[in-house]
């Protein structure tokens, strides 16, 4: 319920209360784009010649992590692949900022060599790191998986391959990340690169094939 308020609250303040983001197109590039949010500690890799067994066990000290999955479309003739894909992910949870309750959103990208468009499902991995984590989640609460709103999407230039939210995102709620696009509005924190990439990651080198091939 407080939820529900919150969001009723600040999409009234901002002049949103009729606005909501359109149905996806149909028949773009990417389909069936789905998001699984994960709290997890650090990886740990053994070495031989350096200690590495020190994990933080404090619950605000771990990754959030977010893997997309998604099915590029088969084209009806030859084979098609898509050089130079974005992914933009963006997450939005609550804070607490001079005594009040805010939204932040953290946000980043992670670029791709090229896709195959082989009606396959692929995977990708993004992820925001412990310190900001424990730096701006709600003080005083133990970091949970549905304590974030996330959006994924493709983008080849600025034509839209593909998109979808966490299932935990409803409607009303889809319209808070169209709000964040405005640089006018001042109620809310924003975290630009907050959002790392795979391979800047404890993630990169595992499962390393299953991935497609990060640019920078």
């Amino acid at each position: 319920m407080k939820r529900k308020i919150w969001i009723a609250v600040l999409m009234s303040f901002f002049g949103l209360g009729l606005l909501f983001s359109a149905e996806p197109e149909k028949n773009l590039p990417f389909t069936n784009v789905s998001i699984k949010t994960q709290i997890c500690t650090t990886p740990i890799f053994s070495v031989n010649n350096y200690g590495n067994n020190q994990q933080v066990n404090s619950s605000r000290q771990r990754w959030v992590v977010f893997v997309v999955t998604f099915t590029p479309r088969t084209p009806s003739r030859g084979t098609l692949w898509l050089d130079d894909v974005r992914l933009e992910m963006q997450t939005m949870t609550d804070t607490m900022h001079n005594g009040e309750r805010q939204k932040v959103i953290f946000s980043g990208e992670t670029k791709f060599w090229t896709i195959p468009m082989d009606g396959k499902t692929h995977q990708a991995l993004m992820a925001v790191p412990p310190q900001l984590v424990d730096r701006f989640y709600m003080p005083g609460s133990t970091v949970n998986s549905s304590g974030f709103l996330v959006k994924a999407s493709f983008y080849s230039g600025d034509s839209l391959l593909g998109e979808g939210y966490s299932s935990n995102v409803s409607k009303k709620e889809q319209a808070l990340f169209t709000m964040a696009k405005n640089p006018n509005i001042k109620n809310l924190i924003r975290v630009t690169g907050g959002v790392f990439a795979r391979n800047k990651t404890p993630w990169n080198n595992i499962n390393y094939d299953y991935y497609d091939l990060i640019k920078e």
